[in-house]
């Protein structure tokens, strides 16, 4: 059973072809965790287009260390 309250729309890739890196901190921002996404292009990875998630986009509480367990 999922701990997820609300879940958003993943991050889409970006859908070129290329692969994109997901990258997470599970004791960022106090123990709440945070995931980050880049998107990859002909040259490599890039800045541009990226997403930054945080534990309370996914409605999960304070310290819940997001994360900790990135499955694909």
């Amino acid at each position: 059973m999922s701990r997820l309250r609300h879940r958003p729309a993943p991050p889409q890739g970006s859908n070129n072809g290329k692969a994109d890196l997901a990258v997470t901190a599970s004791f960022e921002n106090n123990r709440s965790g945070g995931l980050w996404t880049l998107p990859g292009t002909s040259p490599g990875l890039t800045g541009s287009g990226s997403k930054s998630l945080s534990s309370s986009d996914f409605g999960l509480a304070s310290g819940s260390r997001l994360g900790e367990s990135l499955l694909d």
